[in-house]
């Protein structure tokens, strides 16, 4: 088997709905997860315009003034938004009981590419067992008065058959609650846990080892040339038609809006069907190019600011594909790849960056140190610092493989790749 053909199943961005009553284990079960800087919290929003005032017995409470869900709502979708732009996995801490809320924001994240996963903390608790978990935060500000924890549960019960049907089976896992001496019991968190790894694995950050035999072909990005697209990738199919399994891997960048863009979309399909017809495995990078060209197909950007990219779009139909199949393609790019070769490890992404960190976010993969952003952490300008990227990369014994245009050619730690300069590939 190829080795990076291990898994059949396509990856995306998910954005994860957490729903359940108060007091169910929302957020115990996201921290378990450590996932906690992935989370954008409902509660946690109402918090930053709510004042601690305790009640007539001195119980801790919140107030919040009239009139301020509306400002909530508007922070809630714009913090999405945000989070959503950068990709990466979402949490959404909520009780989540209501279609209309679940639908838009289901949606809200397929605009921007994502897959919608449900995570149904409330499963089959009954109202003993949700008001017996409430109680243990009496006294402080989180108790929820049992009237409303009766109402919200009833509300998510009522809601999750539309629910499920409109995230599918597939993509929705509930929990299982059984009492016991110590207290209550989630008896299938492993599954649960099991669920969100899976469902996350291997999408914007993959790693592939190469073993004996086998080698890896990283075409540079082509801004939509089609002709140096095409005239590397026949000189990189001779060079390796030795090897025992050959993993192809695309930097992004390569659907650039351009007059050829079309031909560009077309060598691709298609060498994609004959690599994998081979035994051969692919993997396509994203870059800031198949971002736009995503949030403009999904309308998550207005297309009237992009119509150049409008323009993209309508020739890679005219080819006879579908808006589906360029959204297929798009929604399950890659943005970081690590390649443990026996002479080293190289970290791959289109816009080039020496960080590793798991925190790394999509859009730093795409956009990189470069001329057109340097303002994100720990990150420098090629341009102006290519020496401190160089020696990043050697400190941490990696090499850096990316296809920016403006970075220099001969560093010892950084490899440029497009096809417009030869050979517009490496083999490794």
């Amino acid at each position: 088997m190829c080795l990076a053909s291990r898994k059949a199943k396509i990856a995306m961005r998910t954005f994860f709905i957490v729903r359940g009553a108060p007091g169910i284990g929302k957020s115990t079960f996201l921290s378990l997860y450590q996932a906690r800087g992935q989370v954008v919290s409902l509660d946690g929003i109402r918090d930053v315009f709510a004042m601690p005032i305790p009640d007539w017995d001195g119980v801790p409470g919140r107030s919040i003034c009239g009139g301020t869900e509306g400002t909530i709502s508007h922070v809630l979708e714009s913090a999405l938004r945000s989070r959503f732009e950068q990709g990466g996995d979402v949490f959404f801490d909520a009780t989540n009981p209501e279609l209309q809320q679940f639908k838009h924001l289901a949606d809200l994240s397929r605009a921007y590419g994502y897959q919608v996963a449900v995570i149904d903390m409330q499963g089959n608790a009954t109202d003993d067992m949700i008001l017996t978990q409430n109680a243990k935060r009496a006294g402080t500000v989180s108790y929820v008065p049992e009237e409303d924890v009766l109402r919200i549960s009833a509300r998510v019960r009522e809601g999750t058959r539309e629910c499920q049907r409109y995230a599918g089976r597939d993509m929705w896992v509930s929990a299982q609650w059984e009492e016991r001496d110590c207290g209550l019991h989630m008896v299938n968190l492993e599954a649960m846990r099991e669920f969100v790894r899976s469902t996350i694995d291997g999408h914007y950050t993959r790693t592939i080892t190469m073993k004996a035999g086998e080698c890896v072909v990283v075409i540079g990005s082509a801004y939509g040339d089609a002709h140096t697209l095409s005239k590397a990738l026949m000189e990189a199919w001779d060079e390796t038609k030795d090897a025992s399994a050959v993993t192809w891997v695309f930097l992004g960048d390569t659907l650039a809006s351009s007059p050829h863009v079309a031909q560009a979309w077309k060598i691709l399909t298609y060498f994609e069907t004959q690599a994998k017809q081979r035994g051969h495995a692919v993997i396509f990078l994203e870059g800031i190019d198949e971002t736009i060209l995503r949030e403009t197909l999904t309308r998550a950007v207005n297309p009237r600011d992009f119509p150049d990219v409008q323009q993209a779009i309508g020739a890679i139909t005219r080819t006879g594909a579908q808006k589906r199949d360029l959204l297929h393609h798009l929604n399950s790019l890659t943005c970081a790849l690590t390649i443990h070769a026996p002479h080293g490890t190289y970290y791959v992404t289109t816009g080039g960056t020496a960080n590793q960190d798991r925190t790394l976010t999509p859009l730093e993969c795409v956009n990189g140190a470069s001329d057109r952003t340097s303002t994100y952490r720990r990150k420098t300008n090629y341009e102006d610092y290519a020496q401190p990227i160089n020696d990043a990369a050697a400190r941490a014994d990696i090499t850096i493989i990316h296809g920016h245009r403006n970075a220099p050619h001969d560093m010892p730690r950084v490899v440029a790749l497009e096809t417009a300069t030869a050979p517009g590939y490496v083999i490794l």
